[in-house]
């Protein structure tokens, strides 16, 4: 007797919290590879820029002979703030107004001593940094030391695109043996409001794979609205079968795909397979 299952994919709304503040606070001492939320963004281009007084590095300083050296400078005053990468390219320009001092400004990769770019020093009133390299989902940091002496600074531009996880909006559901999808070419964008009922047989493999909303940011990340979900950095996807969580971590850009076996049973029965959550570990 032929036997056939429904099976219904639908896919789940994401929360995502953004953490915002009046004025950015600085990490005094830098950064560590522990993140501080509290100097943390994914949009550092909406939350940096602005004026800050001197307060925000730390008093006393230290000792240059004793400071730790970053990007070649001995570091007195420094302060930090990491950030997720929305873009390759990164600029940023500060301008200050020392009567004895000045201040540097290091851009570095995540928290740690691989300096990627740098600018400022003694006796200026005005720095930049420029670097067009980053990875995408990837985190950086800022550090600003105060030479000779703290003053005030502004930050006058950090442009760099916001990172965001974007979400995904439909599953694609492909027969492994019947060598197509269940419902519609596997190479041809499919309609992402729409959840489908499709008939499976038992035992059958069925590989489900996200397609996502177009970007309107990263656009060098995402081929267009409905296409197939693969961001180039790395990636969880938690889904749910039949009352079960599955993990898949993708840090290969596979695109979050699943292949289950469906219950070879002879009852029919109706299941669902849902994608709850994606994430930027």
């Amino acid at each position: 007797m032929f036997r056939t299952s429904f099976l219904l994919f639908v896919i789940a709304s994401l929360f995502l919290v953004d953490a915002s503040y009046s004025q950015a606070i600085f990490c005094q001492g830098g950064c560590n590879s522990d993140i501080d939320l509290d100097c943390f963004s994914c949009d550092p281009s909406a939350d940096l820029p602005g004026f800050y007084d001197q307060s925000v590095f730390p008093t006393p300083g230290i000792d240059p002979a004793e400071g730790t050296i970053i990007c070649g400078i001995p570091t007195q005053f420094r302060i930090g703030y990491t950030f997720i990468a929305g873009s390759p390219s990164i600029e940023i320009d500060i301008s200050y107004d020392c009567p004895e001092g000045g201040i540097d400004i290091m851009l570095l990769d995540g928290c740690s001593a691989t300096c990627l770019d740098s600018d400022g020093g003694c006796f200026t009133t005005s720095a930049s940094i420029s670097y067009n390299d980053l990875v995408v989902g990837s985190p950086y940091s800022i550090v600003l030391d105060g030479c000779i002496e703290n003053c005030d600074f502004s930050i006058d531009n950090f442009d760099m695109a916001p990172f965001e996880t974007l979400v995904p909006s439909s599953l694609s559901a492909y027969s492994e043996c019947r060598g197509s999808l269940t419902s519609d070419d596997w190479d041809e964008i499919v309609d992402c409001e729409t959840s489908e009922n499709i008939s499976v047989c038992p035992g059958e493999t069925i590989s489900f794979r996200p397609r996502h909303i177009a970007s309107e940011v990263n656009t060098e990340e995402y081929d267009g609205e409905c296409s197939y979900y693969a961001p180039s950095y790395p990636v969880e996807f938690i889904y749910e079968f039949d009352g079960n969580e599955i993990i898949v971590e993708d840090d290969e850009n596979a695109g979050g795909q699943i292949t289950i076996t469906m219950p070879d049973t002879d009852i029919r029965y109706e299941t669902q397979i849902c994608l709850i959550e994606v994430s930027n570990p």
